[in-house]
């Protein structure tokens, strides 16, 4: 478990941290549906890496 970590404060974890705040941001200003297939891909993929569940939505998200 130590060296999990080490790693993940030495290399990864400032990364992975900044990658979850930016995609948090963005979602907060993003409409969260699109009619092109590729543009809602990428916006359901940002909703995934910004870990939203429950009460953190995209900016008009009122699916369930």
């Amino acid at each position: 478990m130590e060296v999990w970590n080490s790693y993940l404060d030495g290399t990864w974890g400032p990364v992975i941290t900044a990658a979850i705040a930016l995609a948090s941001a963005l979602c907060m200003v993003l409409r969260s549906r699109s009619s092109s297939p590729i543009v809602q891909g990428a916006l359901d993929l940002l909703s995934m890496v910004a870990l939203n569940r429950g009460r953190a939505t995209m900016k008009d998200d009122d699916r369930e």
